[in-house]
């Protein structure tokens, strides 16, 4: 029993101390007004300490810019090219696109699919992306889970939105959200030319279940989190659909970003 109330103390003290570090950073940063609006004509706002950790990943480090300008270097220029955003959070790296494909000339016209689960971060994902299309660009938004075939899944969402998981968490609540039709959802395009995937624990099962939207992948960007999913399981059916060229963009111990691609 003593050591029962002992792990509560320690749980109930990580709890207070998350909270308390999250609120103080986010008031911090709220009361900077950061803002900005790119040359391209994208506008960015970090308003919380979320916002701050994935702005620096995306903007600053180039977390999936090899990734952007890999896939975005080989699209001809007599098609639109198509983006698939899975786990768009509050719209950074949709954000991210845009801007890159903006400066690129010859890419004026293309679509992109950002798609989030969690029904509090989709509210921030519209507010971040309405009215930053411009004629020719088309943005699509889907608030739902990538996975299974139908049916619904539990998210798990805390306060702190960058943790929004299929995995429970200590500290997080439970939303059952359903699970969207991926293959419908795509059916507009012929091709995709880069799918980024971020979905933490949902990766088997996308690759599983839509082995049909991925064979007309032609780059795909997954973060994979090894608690979550079995990465070299992931690995090999990606190399199934024709995946087979691979680099590890960034490699930790709870996570990796990897670069997917086909043989010319």
């Amino acid at each position: 029993m003593a050591c029962s109330s002992e792990s509560n103390q320690i749980s109930i003290r990580e709890k207070v101390l998350f909270r308390l570090k999250n609120a103080v950073y986010s008031t911090l940063i709220s009361r900077a007004n950061l803002k900005t609006t790119l040359s391209s004509g994208v506008s960015l706002r970090v308003e919380d300490y979320a916002d701050w950790i994935i702005y620096n990943e995306i903007f600053v480090n180039g977390e999936y810019r090899k990734a952007v300008e890999f896939s975005s270097s080989t699209i001809p220029n007599d098609r639109k090219a198509n983006f698939v955003d899975l786990g768009a959070n509050v719209g950074f790296f949709t954000l991210y696109l845009l801007d890159v494909l903006r400066r690129k000339q010859s890419q004026s016209e293309f679509c992109i699919k950002a798609v989030e689960g969690s029904p509090k971060i989709f509210s921030k994902l519209q507010s971040r992306l309405t009215g930053q299309a411009r004629p020719h660009e088309r943005v699509d938004l889907y608030n739902g889970l990538i996975g299974e075939r139908s049916g619904s899944g539990t998210l798990f969402e805390i306060g702190y939105h960058a943790m929004a998981s299929m995995t429970p968490r200590r500290l997080s609540r439970s939303v059952s959200v359903p699970f969207l039709d991926f293959e419908g959802m795509c059916s507009d395009m012929d091709v995709i030319d880069l799918l980024k995937c971020d979905i933490e624990g949902a990766e088997e099962a996308l690759l599983r279940n839509w082995k049909n939207v991925l064979q007309k992948t032609r780059c795909a960007v997954f973060e994979f989190h090894p608690q979550n999913c079995d990465t070299e399981m992931c690995v090999t059916m990606l190399n199934d659909v024709g995946l087979s060229k691979r680099e590890i963009l960034r490699s930790a111990e709870l996570s990796s970003v990897e670069l997917f691609w086909r043989h010319d």
